[in-house]
This record gives C-alpha cells, sequence and structure tokens, in this order.
C-alpha cells in the first residue's frame, strides 16, 4: 500500500490534511530487504489484488476519543480506500447507534473480500483503538 496507495497524490493530501497517521508492525521478527519486491514479474502484482496479506495490515479511521470508525484488513487499492476514507469522514459525528446502522448498511457495499465482513463486525460492537488487536480480524484469513 506504501507505493501505491499513500504514493497517490489525491489519497496523500487527503490523509495528511484530515487524519492523524500511525502504523505498527505487528510481526518485527519479519525482515524484507529494499528492492526484494521489485523484481517480481508484472503476474504477482496482477493477483496481488484487494484483500490479500488480511494478516499483515489493516487500515484503521478512528475518532481522536479512539473510536474506530473503520477498519478493514487487508490490501486496498486507491479507490477502496478512498472509499472507507469517506466514510470515515462522513461517519465521524455520528452517534453509536448511527454509526452501527451505516456499518449495516456498508456491509453490503462490495469493495473487496473483507471490506463488508469487517463492516457487518462494527455494526455489531463498537470497536476502539485499544481494543484493536492483531487478531481481531484474523478469522478473515483463509486459513483463519
Amino acid at each position: 500500500m506504501r507505493t501505491v496507495v499513500f504514493s497517490n497524490e489525491a489519497v496523500a493530501k487527503a490523509v495528511n490534511e484530515k487524519f492523524v497517521c500511525a502504523w505498527t508492525n505487528t510481526s518485527p521478527q519479519t525482515r524484507f530487504r529494499d528492492g526484494q519486491w521489485s523484481k517480481l514479474p508484472q503476474r504477482f502484482y496482477e493477483t496481488y489484488s484487494i484483500g490479500n496479506g488480511v494478516t499483515n495490515i489493516t487500515s484503521i479511521f478512528a475518532r481522536p476519543d479512539g473510536t474506530v470508525l473503520s477498519a478493514v484488513p487487508g490490501y486496498l487499492d486507491v479507490a477502496a480506500f478512498e472509499a472507507e476514507m469517506k466514510f470515515a469522514l462522513e461517519a465521524r459525528d455520528k452517534d453509536a447507534d448511527a454509526l452501527a446502522a451505516e456499518h449495516r448498511e456498508q456491509a453490503g457495499v462490495r469493495r473487496g473480500p473483507f471490506a463488508g465482513r469487517a463492516h457487518q463486525r462494527l455494526s455489531k460492537s463498537a470497536l476502539t483503538l485499544d481494543r484493536i488487536t492483531r487478531e481481531t480480524f484474523r478469522d478473515f484469513a483463509p486459513d483463519g
């Protein structure tokens, strides 16, 4: 996502203007060399579609108080990331019941294999940043 989504000028501008960005490495034992992926054949990138990397990355949008507005595990392309960002911006002032209703509605919107499932989960119980762990969406993994 770093080299595709976050290098997109419109995404970078919106994220920098409207959000505080943070990341955590949940697998510090995993090491990658610079340029390791640059020599892969084009077919690899064509098959690395939305939802891959579900145990590796989760895009989370939250209020300053830590209430999670949106959280989608797995790789998102620019369009899917922008859609989640837009959802979060539109949902940020809603109360818990209205936010749950918005998540129920988003559960039926197709933006990759896990966005709907993530919204369905968020519609059932509100999450806060301190309650999201590496295992929150672990069961979304193909072998999970």
